[in-house]
């Protein structure tokens, strides 16, 4: 599978989906049609805007990368940015937000979504302060990233009806700057079929 920034998104037109390959009725787990799965993960993170030198608000500026792996020989996966939001956190603090490109993703591939987000005034508590430049100065900084994904899958000439995917991520940074290094990374996702 080839890697490969998002390409643009195709034309949209729904059909029902036959019964003989409807997903079952539950986002317990991220079951796909047929048995098929995606694959998330984060490929990259730059970060700016977060100066810790003093107490005065902050102004995030994060670049993330997604990693979307899509192993399936029969499917392709149209992402609809309308609806869509990517958040990240530090403890329970919302950094930065925005939204996801519409794109289509196509068979057997694997697809670097960008994603540019923005925070504004963000003021932290004196503990979260301190124990982010704590964090920082130990060279691993714990970062949540959740991303709400709704999306249409195809299979052959058919194509769903909107789901949408919920995808969280923990995720360990170095440093919060435009060099920053990936520690450690692991998400997951679920899928809500209606």
């Amino acid at each position: 599978m080839a890697d490969r920034v998002h390409p643009a998104a195709a034309s949209d037109h729904s059909h029902p989906l036959p019964e003989s390959v409807k997903p079952p009725i539950s986002d317990d787990k991220p079951l796909l049609p047929q048995g098929t799965y995606l694959k998330y993960s984060i490929d990259n993170i730059s970060i700016g805007g977060v100066n810790l030198t003093s107490s005065a608000p902050i102004f995030p500026r994060i670049t993330v990368d997604i990693r979307a792996e899509n192993p399936n020989d029969k499917l392709s996966v149209y992402y609809n940015g309308k609806g869509s939001s990517v958040n990240v956190y530090y403890a329970d603090v919302n950094l930065c937000n925005g939204v996801l490109p519409t794109l289509q993703q196509h068979t057997n591939n694997v697809t670097i979504i960008k994603t540019a987000l923005r925070g504004s005034n963000i003021v932290l508590a004196r503990d979260d302060h301190s124990r982010l430049v704590s964090q920082q100065g130990k060279r691993n900084v714990p970062l949540r990233l959740k991303v709400k994904a709704p999306l249409k899958i195809k299979i052959g000439a058919v194509k769903t009806w909107e789901i949408t995917v919920t995808v969280k991520c923990n995720v360990a940074v170095d440093q919060l700057t435009q060099k920053s290094k990936i520690v450690s990374e692991n998400c997951d996702y679920r899928v809500k079929l209606w």
